[in-house]
């Protein structure tokens, strides 16, 4: 019996044996290939030995001088580019919202088997339950961490088969908590192929298959919140983080997180510009009644004074009439 990651691990005969034969060639190149030693004798792309404490504390040499590359310089589908870009911000933004200090990224390599380039996947969407982002990471390397994604959100491209039959064997070995394959070029017509599937890990199992739907709307256990297949107003297909199952409030993108915040500085720029015309009319107001006021203190000043010289007046009349009493008195007499 051989085991063929294509062919299964039933596969017999020649052709299973050549099929075999022929990976093993290949897995045997590529490694001869990333542990080609460098004119100064150290495996190109390898960095130097380090030393890493083993579980007493104590320094040892790590011997893993095996290169594993962050590219690999293949292409894939306009749409899963599209998809998988927009999905991860809205991800991103999402827990952000949440105040949840864990990483998220797309297309970057898991490597799950130390020594062994070739065992790795690059998932369009994941989750990864380590703070961040205090550094940039070129790769993850299961057996550093542990950094098994928590979830998984794959697009599927061209090659649908790779996705809906190896993709959940690969993320059950590296050890990811939930996957969920979504499939952009189902139709209502569609037979073999399903919109939404979702893999769970069971407690101490692999990933099993818990739900698949051509529903629009999905539920991830590890985000606490919805996937909603959508039709945007250019006319391209997306994937929205939503609030509520139904869609009524959806993580906002770019351009509406752009446009909210524009109309958000606008109305505020606009409270202001009333606030400072309030203030303004306050202002002149005020001034309005200090005029006023001082205007009436003008008034009250001239009241007193002319009352002062009323005062003055009547007492001056009164000492020159009382002086005529005197004068009219002695010539009586």
């Amino acid at each position: 019996m051989f085991f063929h990651p294509f062919l299964g691990a039933d596969a017999r005969g020649p052709r299973a044996r050549s099929a075999y034969r022929y990976h093993a060639r290949r897995v045997a190149g590529e490694r001869e290939d990333f542990c080609r030693p460098a004119r100064g004798g150290r495996p190109l792309g390898s960095a130097p030995p380090c030393y890493a404490p083993d579980r007493m504390g104590n320094k040892a040499l790590d011997h893993d001088i095996v290169r594993y590359p962050a590219e690999d310089h293949m292409g894939e589908h306009e749409l899963q580019t599209w998809l998988s870009t927009h999905l991860w911000r809205a991800v991103r933004r999402y827990l952000q919202l949440r105040k949840r200090d864990v990483r998220s990224g797309h297309d970057q390599f898991f490597y799950w088997s130390k020594g062994d380039p070739t065992q790795r996947i690059a998932p369009d969407v994941y989750v990864l339950d380590v703070p961040g982002p205090d550094e940039f990471v070129g790769v993850w390397k299961v057996w550093e961490g542990p950094f098994a994604p928590s979830l998984v959100i794959e697009i599927v491209g061209d090659d649908w088969h790779e996705d809906y039959d190896h993709a959940p064997v690969q993320y059950s070995t590296l050890g990811a908590k939930e996957l969920i394959i979504f499939d952009p070029w189902v139709t209502a017509k569609s037979r073999k192929r399903i919109r939404w599937q979702i893999y769970r890990r069971q407690k101490g199992g692999n990933l099993v298959l818990a739900h698949s739907t051509n529903d629009p709307t999905v539920y991830s256990e590890t985000l606490g919140c919805w996937l909603r297949r959508v039709v945007g107003e250019d006319g391209k297909p997306m994937v929205r983080v939503a609030f509520d199952e139904n869609g009524k409030a959806f993580v906002p993108t770019d351009d509406e997180a752009v446009r909210d915040a524009t109309e958000r500085a606008e109305t505020e720029a606009q409270r202001a510009q009333i606030e400072a015309q309030r203030a303004e009319t306050e202002a002149q107001r005020a001034e309005t009644e200090a005029q006023r006021a001082e205007t009436e203190a003008q008034r009250a000043e001239t009241e007193a004074q002319r009352a002062a010289e009323a005062t003055r007046r009547a007492e001056a009349a009164e000492r020159e009439l009382a002086a005529l009493r005197t004068l009219l008195a002695k010539r009586h007499k």
